[in-house]
């Protein structure tokens, strides 16, 4: 808003026990429609690891409540286990997605989203129907590859 409008309100005070950096942390989308097959692989795959983590953590007894659910403390890491679960459901959108411009980002595109999918699968029949596309469709860009040099060599 510029100073002129008339909507214009001052900024809530700062929490002076706030630490000076952002207390919002945003999936930048754009940024990860910028990435490679492989680095959304490894962003997917950083984030699970992470994600397992505080899902540990957070059955520790000391995370619990005396009635039976979470704790402040416990509470704060269900929060952070959703936000890296719902960056990770990002990540995989953006590398189905993808178009890629190589063989081996074709097959890292494949990697990253077949091993989200293998963790939320729960039936062999489905996953293996999303596997074999996947397979098929790196065969296709290997084909693409060996088709695009040899006419280069011709």
């Amino acid at each position: 808003m510029t100073a002129s409008s008339p909507f214009s309100f001052p900024a809530p005070p700062r929490d002076p026990l706030a630490p000076n950096a952002s207390l919002v942390f945003a999936i930048d989308m754009d940024q990860l429609r910028k990435m490679t097959g492989r680095e959304l692989g490894d962003l997917r795959e950083t984030l699970h690891c992470i994600s397992n983590v505080v899902t540990g953590l957070m059955c520790q007894p000391r995370f619990e409540s005396e009635t039976n659910g979470y704790n402040a403390p416990g509470a704060a890491l269900v929060r952070l286990g959703e936000y890296l679960d719902t960056y990770e459901q990002a990540v995989v959108n953006v590398a189905a997605a993808y178009e890629p411009a190589t063989e081996a980002d074709a097959l890292d595109r494949a990697w990253a989203v077949l091993s989200f999918e293998a963790d939320m699968r729960e039936s062999l029949p489905a996953f293996s129907a999303l596997a074999a596309g996947a397979v098929r469709d790196v065969a296709a860009a290997f084909r693409r590859g060996r088709s695009a040099r040899s006419s280069l060599g011709a």
